[in-house]
């Protein structure tokens, strides 16, 4: 289902699935639940699921321990692609960094971490609670979001560089500018959270596909892969054939596709019918 409602390879769908999934088993995620987030997410706004699935596997692991939940991360990825277009890849690196530096700020363990951890608290920033424990990275970018607009440019930049490091600066502008993106997308993930497994966005989505023939084609192509990795083998030889074999194969579906193509074909058929 991932897979057709995303447009990418089971593979590539698994694969981002099972980092998050492993990331917030704490949480109680389902796989479901990711599923119904990522087409929900991506059917909104103008982010896709593979920008969402890339992201997840470099900065999943480290937002769940900072925590920030599913849904939270979700939003940030999807606001920060939405207003920097840098891919999933990208932004999911620098929201893993921003995890790291404010682990590392929050020990103070050095005179240059406690002057960035001071640094915060005077802009009206707290890397800790009360009681001295890390915050979650969502929470003390939204206390800093907060506040941005306050800050003159040479202060966002320090403040940009403290968190994200210098390749992030762009992700971490990205979501200041467009915190309001943020909140949505993270209301939209969170709301597909209630569904059990059979229900929700991407299953709704589905089931108005599941008889089209683009789905009807993708079950072909798949079995018919499954077809040739049990023939082949494994060997190079067997593969190599068989590629050609589904390009000309693809060839000639765009050539059907093509309307003046088709024509002149047609056109030949007659003429050679009346001779």
């Amino acid at each position: 289902i991932g897979a057709f409602v995303g447009e990418l390879s089971e593979d590539k769908m698994i694969d981002y699935m099972s980092v998050p999934l492993n990331a917030f088993a704490e949480e109680g995620l389902e796989a479901h639940q990711i599923l119904n987030s990522m087409n929900e997410v991506a059917n909104n706004n103008a982010v896709e699921m593979d920008h969402l699935g890339a992201a997840y596997t470099r900065a999943a692991q480290t937002a769940a321990l900072s925590g920030t939940s599913f849904s939270e991360l979700t939003g940030l990825i999807g606001a920060a692609q939405e207003s920097t277009r840098l891919g999933g890849e990208t932004i999911g690196t620098s929201l893993r960094q921003m995890d790291v530096n404010i682990g590392r700020i929050a020990t103070k363990s050095t005179k240059g971490l406690e002057k960035k951890f001071d640094f915060f608290k005077d802009i009206g920033v707290d890397i800790t609670d009360t009681n001295g424990e890390i915050r979650s990275t969502f929470d003390i970018l939204q206390d800093l979001e907060g506040v941005w607009g306050n800050l003159d440019s040479v202060t966002q930049r320090q403040a940009a560089i403290d968190l994200a490091g210098s390749r992030g600066q762009a992700v971490m502008s990205g979501l200041m500018g467009n915190w309001e993106s943020v909140m949505k997308m993270m209301g939209e993930a969170d709301g597909q959270m209630g569904f059990g497994e059979g229900f929700g966005s991407a299953y709704d989505e589905f089931a108005i596909q599941a008889d089209s023939l683009e789905y009807k084609s993708i079950q072909v192509k798949n079995a018919w892969q499954e077809f040739l990795n049990t023939v082949s083998g494994g060997s190079d030889t067997f593969k190599g054939m068989f590629d050609v074999a589904l390009e000309g194969i693809d060839k000639l579906t765009k050539f059907t596709q093509n309307e003046n193509a088709m024509g002149f074909t047609a056109s030949i058929a007659s003429m050679l019918g009346a001779g």
